[in-house]
């Protein structure tokens, strides 16, 4: 059995905000009693849940909904969460009237109560399925009981709360906002699949500042790719858990955070027609699909389908390195590292930003955006691989070396040019006072400079 420590702060409110100040140390064990005999008499801490009349198992769809939050926090951290049966265990998970009109979880704790997990019995909770407010509830109060708290309320080690920026479900499933800025009194206002699918950036960040940082988790190279009409995720063509079973229509959401341990990856949206907006920066968010954005009410739509983890203390192995764009015209924007973007079809923007990256325009007229001026660059050309060598000479070089190929403009910060006039002109014949000069794939007839006069 597992005991139930206390947690210092960070001096960091978007961790210290979720922290309750108790986690788990050792194996942890969870388990779905069928009796309420599987629990301590007396129920110490708690509020007579396993006796009172009404007491069953947990829905089978929320049992289905916790193991899948399991999974997910194993593959965030280095907590030890392991399956128990119906027998007694750190964290036992079962339906009481107790709980109505909802749900409610203990945290960690070192008494009967400690962990536990209780779901009323006035919603319907066997219509839990992903995406949806009855299965991101399993996530949130499994949060509870690994050790987070809310969002929005001030309490644990440092008596903060998230920041007004970050509560809300698009950082975190424990806060009570739907949106930035929502009511915590009057409810969520997503629609039915407009929840959280993962636990979310903020989340991630604190459960691995409690348990530590798994970084075996899609160690090797990865690609990920998701379903335009359903909304599921592929790993390495491996299918996930579909929104809402993946019937599509209401249920053709994306809204979920990435964490990936190390490996190549790369997020292949080749799939798309819509106009893309990729961004592997840690912590921001890329939309492939406006039809697939949640819904978070009063106006509002979550900013992206799919948002990256922070990196932990700064770990660099859990950067996305690469992105492929679709038919549409696309925004793809690198990261800190080296990565390799490929626009491929359609008129596409393309930023490496910092690190040595290779940028593929690929078919269409594409740009390649720098944030230096141009005389901030030296620039040359192979005319035998058609690549263009961008380096910025600036101080630190924050652009890196990048290496560019099907590409039509460049954008510096003081002007646009088309990348044909920076390609010196080849000589192919010369007689009298004119020659044939070859620049890309187009030829000129030039006058010869100098001459006799």
């Amino acid at each position: 059995m597992a005991t139930a420590v206390t947690v210092t702060k960070t001096n960091n409110a978007d961790i210290d905000g979720l922290l309750s100040g108790y986690k788990w140390s050792g194996a942890i064990s969870y388990s779905f009693p069928d009796s309420s005999s599987d629990y301590a008499n007396p129920y110490t801490g708690g509020s007579s849940e396993p006796t009172t009349s009404g007491f069953a198992s947990a829905p089978t769809q929320m049992q289905t909904a916790i193991n899948y939050a399991i999974g997910l926090i194993n593959g965030y951290t280095n907590a030890n969460i392991q399956y128990a049966g119906t027998n007694g265990a750190d964290i036992m998970i079962a339906q009481s009237p107790s709980a109505n009109p909802t749900s409610y979880a203990y945290y960690p704790g070192n008494y009967a109560s400690g962990g536990d997990i209780w779901f009323g019995t006035q919603y319907n909770y066997s219509l839990a399925k992903l995406g949806n407010y009855y299965f991101v509830t399993a996530l949130h109060e499994l949060g509870h009981a690994i050790g987070l708290k809310h969002s929005q309320e001030t309490g644990g080690p440092a008596n903060v709360a998230v920041p007004t920026a970050h509560d809300d479900s698009e950082y975190t499933v424990m806060s009570y906002r739907s949106y930035v800025g929502a009511s915590t009194t009057s409810g969520y206002t997503n629609e039915g699949y407009g929840y959280p699918q993962t636990y979310m950036a903020n989340d991630i960040l604190a459960l691995q500042t409690m348990y530590g940082a798994n970084f075996t988790t899609q160690s090797s190279n990865t690609v990920y790719t998701w379903n335009p009409t359903t909304g599921q995720e592929f790993i390495n063509g491996v299918g996930q858990a579909a929104p809402g079973g993946g019937v599509g229509g209401s249920a053709n959401r994306i809204y979920e955070t990435v964490w990936d341990g190390g490996g190549v990856d790369t997020y292949d949206l080749s799939s798309y027609a819509t106009n893309l907006s990729i961004n592997l920066n840690p912590g921001a968010s890329s939309v492939f699909s406006s039809v697939q954005l949640a819904y978070l009410g009063d106006g509002h739509y979550a900013s992206g389908n799919v948002y990256n983890a922070y990196l932990y203390n700064g770990d660099a192995r859990s950067y996305i390195d690469n992105a492929i764009g679709g038919s549409g015209n696309d925004t793809l924007v690198g990261n800190a590292i080296a990565n390799t973007l490929n626009g491929s079809f359609g008129n596409d923007k393309i930023t490496g930003g910092g690190g040595n990256d290779t940028i593929i325009g690929g078919s269409g007229t594409d740009t390649a955006v720098y944030s230096g001026s141009e005389a901030n660059y030296a620039i040359s050309y192979d005319s035998a691989t058609q690549i263009f060598t961008i380096i910025d000479q600036r101080s630190g070089s924050p652009d890196g070396t990048d290496t560019v190929t099907g590409v039509e403009y460049f954008q510096f910060a003081d002007r646009t040019i088309a990348g044909s006039s920076m390609i010196p002109p080849i000589v192919i014949e010369a007689a009298g006072l004119t020659k044939l000069d070859q620049i890309g794939s187009y030829y000129f007839l030039d006058p010869v400079s100098g001459g006799t006069g």
